[in-house]
């Protein structure tokens, strides 16, 4: 979303509600602070300074504005509501310093309750996923096999609608991004690939935009076999023609490898007709299993890096989703396991039967649950835990492919694409 060097923005910043009292001072998006030489809110008594007991939320009634030094760009920027931190330097003299929420750029936004009608999302991998491209070349040769000519031709905007409800629809958009007016010895031409998400009834709340991205990138990373989350957000509203960059709350830059097509685990071409119907019945699932889904997300996006958490939370995703789609809360663990693993052909099946009892113990001595005598020689190695995960966590992903209709020929190849890694 933004270039190292431009982490550190300088500006003069003021109260949305007290434009006249206005304070130079940096902005630093990763780090999500805004560091002042002086005071927004006046001076305040040293002891006034301390955390504040309350809750901290984002303050919602007015907004810190902003404009670079270079390049005067506008910056929005929502700030928690607890006191700005304030460092003594001298005698009368006091700096501020403010955590913030969400960083917007392009424009100065009274009100961020009615969001925007559209917002323009860039992915790793979607070109990839998608495999459709606006750029073609053509090699002609000469009889001796020596190239004669390479024809490139650029075509124009390509729209894909992927998905549409009542409520918004999601276009897949490729466009020309750079091509050079004159050729040099390196000429670049490049394309520019994106999700557009257009609301299409009334202008659709950043939270709730959030809340669409993040389960369609759910989905989109058990097809292309990699955790993924937004590299850049853009937004804009009817009757406007700024285009706004959102850095969200959430936002850390993370570099993505690189993958083929042929490595992930189906493409959209495999879906193609059949994705609306598809998207339609993973959406309506968003709400029914939202606490499965969020934990399902801690462990697919890499966050949750100790094993032993990563072992429970599959496990309490499994126990909730089994229970919720059973509508059995009684359930116990190792019969929600069972239910997942037999719903496999049975020499596709992960799991053996000896495994349920080795998850339910490990989880219980993970969990500082007593154990019953005899009980230590069941509980999984570190090894074996990973393993036990990978396996859990197929069986859940299985289920959720096979529940919005995916075809079984995809399901079998997403079988055997998952079997490298237990």
């Amino acid at each position: 979303m933004i270039d190292k060097q431009d982490n550190k923005i300088q500006g003069i910043w003021w109260f949305s509600d007290n434009p006249e009292n206005q304070v130079s001072g940096e902005l630093f998006i990763e780090e999500r602070k805004l560091e002042l030489n002086g005071s927004l809110e006046g001076f305040k008594s040293l002891l006034t300074i301390g955390s504040s007991s309350k809750f901290v939320s984002i303050q919602k009634e007015k907004f810190i504005l902003g404009v670079s030094r270079k390049g005067n760009k506008k910056y929005t920027l929502e700030f928690y509501d607890q006191p700005a931190s304030i460092i003594m330097s001298m005698p009368g003299y006091q700096s501020d310093t403010y955590s913030l929420g969400n960083i917007f750029e392009g424009a100065y936004i009274d009100s961020l309750k009615n969001g925007f009608s559209k917002y323009y999302v860039e992915m790793p991998h979607i070109f990839e996923w998608i495999n459709n491209s606006i750029i073609t070349s053509t090699i002609n040769f000469q009889a001796d096999k020596t190239i004669k000519e390479v024809v490139v031709k650029i075509g124009s905007i390509l729209q894909i609608e992927i998905f549409k409800n009542t409520d918004f629809k999601i276009i897949y958009i490729i466009r020309p991004d750079k091509f050079p007016l004159s050729i040099s010895q390196e000429t670049l031409i490049s394309q520019k690939c994106y999700l557009q998400i257009e609301s299409l009834n009334k202008n659709l709340p950043l939270d709730e935009f959030y809340s669409i991205i993040f389960h369609l990138t759910r989905f989109l990373s058990i097809a292309v076999g990699q955790s993924l989350e937004p590299t850049s957000i853009q937004a804009s509203a009817d009757g406007s023609i700024d285009i706004i960059e959102v850095f969200p709350h959430f936002y850390k830059e993370i570099s993505y490898p690189k993958i083929h097509p042929s490595e992930m685990n189906f493409v959209f071409s495999e879906l193609d007709i059949n994705l609306q119907n598809i998207l339609e019945k993973w959406f309506s699932q968003k709400e029914k299993y939202s606490d499965v889904f969020d934990l399902f997300s801690s462990i697919n996006t890499g966050k949750n890096k100790n094993l032993n958490n990563q072992f429970n939370d599959i496990i309490s995703a499994i126990e909730g989703y089994v229970r919720i789609e059973k509508n059995q809360l009684d359930l116990k663990l190792d019969k929600t396991i069972k239910i997942l693993n037999e719903a496999l052909p049975e020499a596709n099946r992960p799991l053996v039967k000896s495994d349920y009892d080795k998850i339910r113990v490990t989880r219980n001595k993970i969990s500082h649950i007593a154990l019953k005598p005899g009980d230590e020689v069941s509980i999984l190695s570190n090894q074996e835990k990973y393993i036990c995960l990978q396996k859990m966590k197929f069986l859940l992903e299985y289920s959720f492919l096979k529940n919005i209709g995916l075809e079984e020929s995809l399901l079998n190849k997403f079988y055997l694409n998952k079997k490298r890694l237990f």
